[in-house]
């Protein structure tokens, strides 16, 4: 954050503006965050852990986030498990109310407190900002904190800062960082596989610029396209034991558009269904060789 001192022209002190609050990483009342704890010497022993609930309980897991409802609450609200929710930013030093969005179990009224250099600031009253280390003082109580240990929930009692009155001493297991988070859940239909189908042999039909490969098995439907390698041909379905397609021309293979080989081209022929799902025939289609440009194409077929 940035700050700004004014002076009049004379010296005299107008004051210090700090710069405006991008609310856009502000956590509003009613949304849902995240905490997690990362300690200050992370090893594989001591990993970050994310507040959780399991089996009616809040523990600190080191695999699954949770996600919490948390509530702007009046100061003057007592524990209850109906509570008045407040509209605004949540800022340090406000009653919060975290509430599980999966379980709906609620911890005790808590007091948002700002962290800095293992010490809970009791006067700071900005707002609330993602990643920001924060604590959460249990309200009413001495000095009694929400910390984890290990994988433990538990309650830290802080000790006073001796040279500062204005904040308490916490451990590494009472800081937490927030973060805002949004579940989206998504379902999606896959259409079954089979039938699959089989190309049992390929009969060429034709020759020159116009060859036809004729296609015969079983399971064949209109959804179904021939491909040679990389390449779609035009397809055309007959019945579900025939299908008919245009064998595409050599300089679809070819870079710069030469119609004409001095070496044996083979490529894989296979049936590609029109929501992608690629059959392969394990049939082969060979391009062979020919004496010169104005000869097109010569084709044969040959089977793996």
């Amino acid at each position: 954050m940035l700050s700004v001192k004014m002076f009049y022209g004379n010296g005299q002190d107008i004051g210090v503006f700090p710069s405006s609050k991008n609310t856009d990483l502000c956590i509003a009342s009613g949304t849902k965050v995240a905490l997690f704890n990362r300690p200050r010497s992370q090893t594989v022993s001591m990993p970050t852990r994310y507040l959780h609930v399991e089996n009616g309980n809040y523990h600190a897991s080191s695999t699954q986030l949770g996600a919490f409802n948390i509530y702007l609450v009046d100061d003057a609200e007592v524990e209850s498990e109906e509570f008045t929710v407040k509209d605004g930013y949540i800022h340090y030093g406000s009653t919060v109310k975290l509430v599980c969005s999966v379980t709906g179990l609620a911890l005790p009224r808590l007091i948002i407190r700002k962290v800095e250099k293992q010490t809970a600031q009791l006067d700071a009253d900005d707002p609330v900002s993602q990643l920001h280390k924060c604590s959460f003082y249990l309200k009413d109580t001495e000095r009694m904190y929400l910390c984890r240990l290990q994988e433990r929930i538990i309650q830290f009692k802080a000790m006073p800062c001796p040279k500062e009155a204005n904040k308490e001493m916490i451990n590494d297991g009472a800081s937490w960082t927030i973060i805002s988070t949004h579940k989206a859940e998504y379902t999606f239909y896959e259409k079954p596989f089979d039938p699959v189908p089989i190309v049992d042999r390929l009969n060429l039909n034709g020759g020159g610029d116009v060859a036809m490969l004729e296609l015969s098995g079983e399971n064949f439907t209109p959804q179904l396209k021939v491909w040679f390698g990389e390449v779609e041909a035009e397809t055309m379905f007959r019945c579900d034991d025939s299908m008919l397609c245009v064998v595409p021309d050599i300089s679809a293979f070819r870079s710069g558009g030469v119609r004409w080989v001095r070496q044996p081209l083979q490529v894989p022929v296979s049936l590609v269904r029109s929501d992608g799902v690629i059959y392969s025939t394990g049939l082969i289609f060979t391009y062979t060789p020919e004496p010169g440009p104005h000869n097109h194409k010569g084709k044969n077929l040959s089977k793996l």
